[in-house]
């Protein structure tokens, strides 16, 4: 009788948890500082990885108390439309954003949001963008996620979409990659004028925009990073703006 009442029991939480409704979804897309990218000074030896709860998906996440399940697609040395470098067995292209980010659309549907973070990257030597370049390619980004309606076969609607603008590089000598990025320095402290004035200039004005460079600095050890003290107040803070859109979502 025991064993009876314990699979009863089982089925009746299975059906539960058969009826319980999914939560909406927030896919993060972004670059080395959405992967979790761990900085160390070049004295310091080889970088890592920030734990999931350390980086700021994982920090917005739990700031949103359970209301959301947020995906992440960060990868490393991603631009917002730029083909990069061959890095062993990855292509050149697949560091391009707009030619990853409708797939990864696709693969995680249904989405109620898309959080962007690019352009730090395209800051590289040898890409020449100047920052309303970057800005105009993050807004296209941002209008491929709106005009995803029925991805794929589906019949879901487009996600809302975030533009996040990040922050301005710090000092990048301490870093072997100091020969790409220290040409960028002076740049990146036009993204957020960039970014404002791309935002004005959206005939639709319904592509949401947060300053990184309000709330974080690029204070880890290379100029490029975030510390972790930083994932977690850019973490709070999207957590804040999201939870004071959610009537959106």
């Amino acid at each position: 009788m025991k064993y009876i009442v314990t699979l009863l029991l089982l089925l009746c939480s299975l059906q539960l948890q058969a009826i319980e409704p999914q939560k909406p979804t927030i896919l993060a897309f972004g670059d080395s500082n959405t992967w979790g990218w761990k900085s160390v000074a070049e004295s310091e030896g080889s970088n890592g990885k920030f734990a999931d709860h350390e980086r700021w998906t994982g920090v917005m996440e739990q700031a949103l108390g359970g209301n959301y399940k947020v995906v992440v697609s960060g990868l490393v040395g991603r631009t917002t439309d730029l083909d990069g470098r061959n890095v062993g067995a990855i292509s050149a292209e697949s560091f391009n954003g707009a030619g990853a980010l409708p797939m990864a659309i696709a693969r995680h549907n249904p989405l109620a949001l898309v959080v962007i973070m690019l352009g730090t990257n395209d800051l590289q030597s040898g890409y020449n963008k100047t920052p309303r370049e970057i800005a105009r390619s993050a807004f296209s980004l941002a209008r491929t996620v709106k005009g995803m309606n029925n991805a794929l076969y589906s019949h879901y609607p487009a996600p809302q979409v975030l533009l996040i603008t990040p922050a301005p590089l710090g000092d990048t000598s301490k870093t072997p990659l100091k020969s790409l990025f220290q040409s960028g320095e002076a740049p990146s402290k036009q993204l957020s004028a960039a970014f404002t004035a791309e935002s004005l200039a959206d005939e639709n004005q319904d592509i949401w925009l947060m300053d990184a460079g309000k709330i974080t600095t690029t204070d880890g050890a290379d100029g490029i990073h975030l510390s972790q003290k930083n994932h977690k107040l850019l973490g709070m803070a999207i957590a804040k703006y999201i939870k004071s859109k959610s009537t959106a979502l």
